[in-house]
């Protein structure tokens, strides 16, 4: 088994260029794959919000008892 080793080692600039460049990395909702779910957010929270209510309403008044009078 062979060990792949680089061609010349690694100036003092070139590792402090990678050091700078993983320092500059984007922040978590800028990474590719985040922002589809930060944009359909607000519509899933807004749907569960218009369903969910509604129905923790109806348990909680068949609890209760009530009726139309």
């Amino acid at each position: 088994m062979s060990v792949l080793k680089p061609s010349r080692p690694l100036r003092a600039a070139e590792e402090r260029v990678s050091a700078a460049a993983a320092a500059r990395r984007a922040p978590w909702w800028q990474r590719e794959g985040v922002i589809p779910y930060l944009l359909i957010a607000p519509a899933v929270l807004f749907e569960l919000l218009v369903h969910i209510v509604p129905m923790v309403a109806g348990v909680v008044m068949s609890l209760y008892g009530l009726t139309l009078f």
